[in-house]
């Protein structure tokens, strides 16, 4: 990982940061990538654990060679200022179809939020929401 890359991440100050599995750390870092998030550290070789970062978000992952991306209950929820905004592209970066990865586009949700999800290669599901305007 590049100075810059640490530069920009410095990983300090208040954060909450799931801890996900993943099977591989090259896939997965260039997962993420494709959605703006740069490899902030890595440990181990080979990779038990990597983080990575976009702004102020961190997503931590672990090693977990035997991770089954179709029985994983694993995930994390980002609230951001506009999920249209914020995915706007997601789609173009992966695959349509079921399994992982996949995205799905942001939709009202009886909850009050407005929502995007995103699975990754491991079956993560990360989602990203703003709340709806007060009715």
């Amino acid at each position: 990982m590049s100075a810059e890359a640490k530069a920009a991440h410095p990983l300090q100050g208040d954060c909450v940061a799931p801890v996900l599995p993943m099977r591989d750390a090259s896939v997965t870092s260039a997962f993420y990538a494709r959605f703006g998030f740069d490899e902030a550290r890595r440990f181990g070789e080979p990779v038990a654990y990597l983080i990575v970062a976009r702004g102020w978000m961190e997503l931590h992952v672990f090693s977990h060679p035997g991770c089954d991306p179709a029985s994983s209950v694993a995930g994390a929820f980002i609230r951001v200022s506009d999920v249209d905004q914020f995915t706007a592209g997601f789609a173009d970066r992966v695959e349509p179809g079921a399994g992982a990865p996949r995205y799905h586009p942001p939709e009202d949700k009886p909850w009050g939020m407005r929502q995007a999800a995103l699975v990754d290669p491991d079956g993560n599901l990360i989602q990203f929401g703003t709340p709806l305007p007060s009715l």
